[in-house]
């Protein structure tokens, strides 16, 4: 799996519009190990609104991936085998097990 890298090094890795329909929701990974990577909301015309969480000094080399649902969003492809529920008004993170076949991250999930 390739994705864009930003000017910035950051690998763009996942979106989902939020439920209100105004709010974007990017994962981003540093390009190199430990990882940083990050949850950010992003206005419909492309204004940075806020960073909501940031998980520092990742060992792996996963994927983070988002999805927005019931006014809360859920990120997966940080560490294993955490889940990770993230209220996207006060960027507060609870973190959850998902059983998934053989100990692997989802390629998706709905919600």
């Amino acid at each position: 799996m390739t994705a864009p890298s930003d000017a910035g090094g950051k690998t763009l890795l996942s979106a989902a519009v939020g439920t209100d329909g105004t709010t974007v929701y990017i994962t981003t990974q540093s390009g190199h190990e430990p990882y940083t990577d990050t949850l950010v909301a992003y206005g419909l015309d492309g204004r940075l609104l806020r960073t909501l969480h940031t998980w520092r000094n990742e060992p792996s080399s996963f994927y983070p991936a988002v999805i927005s649902g019931g006014g809360r969003l859920l990120v997966w492809g940080i560490s294993q085998p955490d889940t990770i529920e993230v209220d996207p008004a006060t960027g507060k993170t609870t973190s959850f097990w998902m059983y998934t076949p053989d100990g692997e991250f989802p390629e998706s999930i709905a919600w």
